[in-house]
């Protein structure tokens, strides 16, 4: 290959001696060799589990201990570290196809877009590793990059992300525990940066009930109702673009926000048909037991 960048695998973990050892293996088994695996330890308290586990691998990774500060924070840490030209993020229980970064350089080279995130679809897989399915990215979906985003179906560990436009739009969020990514995603939207689907199934998710997002589904509710709320402040261009579009991902998201706040947004009048706006308003108050007449006449 004439375009062969290097890339950065970086793994946060915590607690993952259940599963790490296969993320890292995946890493190790890729097609594509201009690579380095990074590893960051984001304080475990197992016991020295997962330290073990790491350090066996030897000189293989670069292995690296930290206090304890969440995934953004150990993302950025591996983001520090990291020598490569490009990175590829790797949750500690998610697993790599072997070719997953091969396809996306082969995808870079051809495309001559370099400051890009690229992103593709996952497979879905259990505790133990058995296939539950698949997700695909609509293409009405991946063909909008402002929809993409606000559905949350940018899986970040399918992701390959260019060093230099990490640097411009600045590190992850490391107040935010469930929903850095997301939050990653909007602020390189608003930074003029493109995103590419690769129509293709490059990394294994895990669903399982040690998830951060299950044992932080307090802290994610709160943080996934703060995002999108964000989202109308600081995009509301392409809100109004897309103003239909938009609510109903609201709908399929179980998203209610105030229709104070949407209004302010600039989503009334007539940007909007009113059938999808009472939509949205029927699902936000009969959330909270009150019927779609009454909805209708306060509306």
């Amino acid at each position: 290959m004439s375009f062969s960048p290097k890339v950065s695998v970086v793994i946060p973990v915590y607690n993952g001696s259940k599963y790490v050892r296969e993320a890292i293996d995946s890493a190790l088994a890729q097609t594509y060799q201009n690579i380095e695996i990074i590893v960051v330890n984001d304080g475990s308290n197992d016991n020295g589990r997962t330290e073990e586990i790491a350090l066996s691998y030897e000189d293989r990774i670069r292995y690296f201990f930290k206090e304890n500060g969440g995934v953004a924070s150990a993302l950025n840490f591996g983001i520090k570290e990291m020598s490569g030209d490009y990175l590829s993020w790797l949750s500690h229980d998610d697993v790599y196809y072997p070719y997953k970064i091969e396809r996306q350089v082969v995808f870079l080279e051809t495309s001559k877009e370099n400051n890009v995130v690229l992103y593709s679809d996952f497979e879905l897989i259990d505790e133990s590793s058995y296939s539950i399915g698949s997700y695909r990215v609509p293409s009405t979906l991946s063909t909008n990059p402002f929809l993409s985003i606000l559905s949350t179906n940018i899986h970040g560990c399918s992701t390959l992300i260019s060093r230099n436009l990490l640097a411009h739009v600045g590190p992850f969020n490391e107040k935010l525990k469930t929903t850095q990514d997301n939050d990653m995603w909007l602020r390189i939207y608003k930074a003029g940066y493109a995103f590419r689907h690769l129509p293709e199934i490059l990394i294994k998710s895990r669903c399982h009930p040690d998830q951060g997002q299950i044992l932080l589904s307090a802290v994610n509710k709160i943080e996934t109702y703060q995002f999108y709320r964000r989202v109308f402040d600081v995009a509301y261009d392409s809100i109004a673009r897309n103003a239909d579009k938009v609510l109903d991902v609201l709908v399929q998201k179980n998203i209610n926000l105030p229709l104070s706040f949407i209004r302010q947004s600039r989503l009334g009048g007539e940007n909007i048909p009113l059938v999808k706006l009472v939509k949205y308003k029927s699902h936000v108050l009969l959330r909270l037991g009150i019927s779609k007449l009454r909805l209708v006449q306060s509306s």
